[in-house]
């Protein structure tokens, strides 16, 4: 999983953000751990996803030759879409889907 330059992270998983963050790059998935992840998504006509660890296991994510972006990361799925929907504010301005999906894909 590539992990976004502008990271949001909620408060209440701040305290294992190390931990998550170092176990997304090499590939691994933290389990010992309960979060959630905003990321971009591969379907044409979805934004993004929220996605706890658990579901992130699902071979559907880790397709071959792409990449899911980490936007957020959450403590609750309530958090997560407190956050996305601080994302879509920010990029309120790009008037089309894809518009919006290439400039969270540079966020």
């Amino acid at each position: 999983m590539d992990i976004a330059a502008n990271l949001m992270i909620s408060p209440s998983i701040s305290y294992a953000k190390d931990e998550i963050l170092s176990a997304l790059k090499k590939d691994v998935i933290p389990d010992k751990i309960y979060w959630y992840g905003v990321t971009t998504s591969f379907e044409e006509n979805s934004l993004m996803y929220i996605l706890s660890g658990l579901e992130y296991r699902h071979p559907m994510y880790h397709r071959k030759g792409k990449k899911l972006k980490l936007l957020c990361l959450a403590g609750s799925r309530q958090e997560a879409m407190e956050q996305v929907r601080c994302l879509v504010q920010q990029h309120v301005d790009s008037h089309t889907l894809m518009e919006m999906k290439a400039s969270l894909e540079a966020y």
